[in-house]
């Protein structure tokens, strides 16, 4: 931007000088004058698009190209969702089973989700909400990932978290990032 903008001033101070040394050859020019001026900052905005595409597209190659898709998956911003996802997806069973996915924030809550159909997988697209723990039932899963407020008493087996009674529940696979829990 910095040098599109020394470029424009340049064009800008040879213009009103040639226009001030010749003003009867070059006055009559100037809307010819500004007009190139116009495409001379517009070409130094272009070539400096371009420039960045090229160095976003060797660095996406470089991140990605010749890998299958978990390869890819695990290369992307989102890898720590995407491995715990997919240490979830051993663990829960074959048979979909209800799951509600808990996350502080909306595009992994959402990502979870996606990541871990085809099971019946519930959560909340515009708010960091669990279930009300009266309509959870045996055998439900629920799939935390770096959400605050959720607390387990492991030798209870009961887990609760904000505003809820506790409920009996086992805990399935715990991360850094996150758990999973069965419910009982």
């Amino acid at each position: 931007m910095l040098l599109a903008g020394l470029a424009l001033a340049l064009v800008a101070a040879v213009t009103v000088a040639l226009v001030r040394w010749r003003p009867a050859i070059f006055g009559a020019t100037l809307p010819t004058a500004l007009g190139a001026l116009f495409l001379a900052a517009w070409w130094l905005l272009d070539v400096r698009w371009e420039w960045n595409l090229l160095r976003q597209t060797a660095a996406t190659a470089d991140r990605y190209a010749g890998r299958n898709l978990d390869e890819k998956h695990l290369a992307a911003e989102d890898a720590a969702l995407y491995a715990f996802i997919q240490k979830a997806r051993a663990a829960l069973p074959a048979q979909p089973a209800r799951v509600f996915v808990a996350a502080d924030e909306h595009y992994f809550r959402g990502r979870a989700a996606y990541h871990l159909y085809p099971q019946n997988v519930f959560w909340s697209p515009d708010a960091n909400l669990l279930p009300p723990s009266a309509s959870l039932r045996p055998g439900d899963y629920v799939v935390i990932f770096q959400r605050r407020g959720i607390q387990y008493d492991r030798a209870q087996q009961s887990l609760r978290w904000e505003g809820m009674n506790p409920i009996a529940a086992e805990l399935v696979l715990a991360e850094a990032d996150g758990a999973i829990f069965r419910v009982l």
